[in-house]
């Protein structure tokens, strides 16, 4: 049994009740004994992934990265099985911690997992997801006028935007970049155009973002576009070509925020 007082205590193991001086054998309420309960937890709780190559997929996978290596108020997964709550990989408040492995494995520290009588293979589990703005890796095109690819592991999420950047070389001309980020998988572009600096300057660096629609990149455009997960997409890949003294070249997937709570099927639970 464990108990909360909303301050001192929260989440706790009830160790051993009184009343007054004498000590409580038993609490029941109702035909249910809350203490002493079978203190056996789980150690390792299996559930099943959505199917790769879906939508639901992509959204875990994102979720998955984005808390692997940083883990805040505003940036986090939650599990709830077997009416406790857990914080994935790290905890920034109260809640104890759970680990998660790539092949669906939940792992529980000692004596911290849900009662093993309270969850039972079949039965589902609720994942809430907390996923802020974010930048994957850049491509760098370091050379003048230079071009390259780099391909991520991530798929595409609808509202995901390309943020360039680049330096004008020469002052008399309009320096830019032609860029596509494509599926990997489909070979679909979901941004292509270009990102150009007109003008009599050099030296100046620009930047901006690419949308997965009609919308202006410096003095360029986004030409094309296709704003939706492809199924059975698991990737994508990135593209850049620099022209008239583009230089310092860089470019980088940004994924929009999103709230999702998965509801996951048991497989096992050990």
């Amino acid at each position: 049994m464990r108990v909360s007082n909303g301050t001192r205590f929260i989440n706790s193991f009830v160790e051993n009740v009184c009343l007054g001086d004498a000590a409580v054998s038993h609490v029941c309420l109702g035909d249910s004994q809350l203490y002493p309960e079978d203190t056996s937890s789980m150690r390792r709780l299996t559930v099943e992934l959505p199917a790769a190559g879906s939508l639901e997929w992509a959204y875990w996978v994102h979720a998955v990265a984005a808390v692997q290596d940083l883990v805040t108020p505003k940036r986090y997964m939650q599990l709830t099985a077997g009416g406790e709550r857990y914080m994935v990989h790290s905890s920034f408040n109260a809640l104890p911690s759970v680990m998660f492995e790539s092949n669906g494995v939940f792992l529980f520290y000692p004596d911290e997992g849900a009662s093993l009588h309270s969850v039972s293979p079949g039965d589902s589990v609720e994942v809430k997801a907390v996923i802020p703005v974010i930048d994957d890796a850049p491509l760098s095109i370091r050379e003048q006028d230079g071009s390259g690819s780099r391909s991520y592991s991530l798929p595409f999420l609808p509202g995901t935007g390309l943020f360039v950047q680049w330096t004008k070389g020469q002052k008399k001309k309009s320096a830019g970049t032609y860029f596509t980020l494509s599926g990997s998988g489909s070979g679909l572009a979901h941004i292509q155009g270009q990102g150009q600096k007109n003008g009599h300057g050099r030296g100046e660096t620009v930047s901006s973002v690419a949308w997965p629609w009609a919308c202006r990149v410096a003095d360029g455009s986004t030409h094309s576009w296709l704003n939706a997960f492809v199924d059975r997409d698991t990737g994508m890949l990135l593209t850049m070509q620099g022209y008239n003294s583009c230089n310092a070249l860089m470019g980088r997937p940004r994924y929009p925020a999103f709230i999702r709570t998965f509801k996951l099927k048991v497989l096992s639970i050990a």
